[in-house]
């Protein structure tokens, strides 16, 4: 199941004072305080436990933290101490995805909110192309301008058709037309094209 803004803040933050080697090993408590105290609000310990629990098992999260609790000291902590949900493996709609937004953005880089966070785009397109073994879809997509358009959610099929050497099958209508015409395709490059009405 999707999670709100607020749980991936929590996770970030639970890991973070997990990853801590500078602090003692924290205890339910001391998770309850610390990410209450980053988010600047009060989090119910039964929140944080069930944020544990979602880190170790959530297969949506895909982070299968290795949280372990050690009854003796009542202290938390990662099994492996190199472990970090920031290390999780991302699977292919996830890069395929990351792609697509990536492309979105490149196409706002002159205004002003995009230039103060041109950095951390940088570095995510980094990462991503880091992470796309042999960059099998670099030049596959490429965007004329950005926006919300119709069809969006028919590019990750179409990358596929792309990748494996597919044909695909396409049915367009024109205005003039009462019927849609089919065509066989063999795609090789997607370009989106978008005509702005005001």
């Amino acid at each position: 199941m999707p999670k709100n803004k607020d749980a991936l803040s929590r996770y970030r933050w639970l890991d973070e004072r997990l990853r801590n080697k500078r602090l003692p090993k924290p205890s339910l408590d001391d998770l309850v305080e610390f990410v209450s105290e980053k988010m600047d609000k009060s989090i119910a310990l039964r929140t944080i436990q069930k944020d544990i629990e979602d880190m170790r098992n959530d297969p949506d999260l895909n982070y299968f933290a290795p949280i372990v609790y050690n009854r003796s000291t009542r202290k938390y902590q990662y099994e492996d101490e190199n472990y970090s949900i920031s290390n999780a493996p991302i699977d292919e709609a996830d890069l395929q995805g990351l792609e697509v937004a990536i492309g979105i953005l490149e196409q706002f880089r002159s205004l002003p909110v995009i230039q103060r966070f041109e950095d951390a785009i940088l570095k995510i397109a980094a990462s991503v192309k880091m992470n796309r073994q042999d960059l099998e879809n670099r030049g596959l997509i490429k965007f004329s301008r950005g926006s919300q358009y119709k069809g969006a959610e028919l590019i990750p099929e179409i990358v596929d058709a792309i990748k494996n050497l597919e044909i695909i099958r396409i049915a367009y209508q024109t205005f003039d037309r009462t019927e849609p015409k089919e065509h066989w395709v063999e795609p090789y490059h997607l370009r989106n094209t978008i005509t702005a009405f005001t």
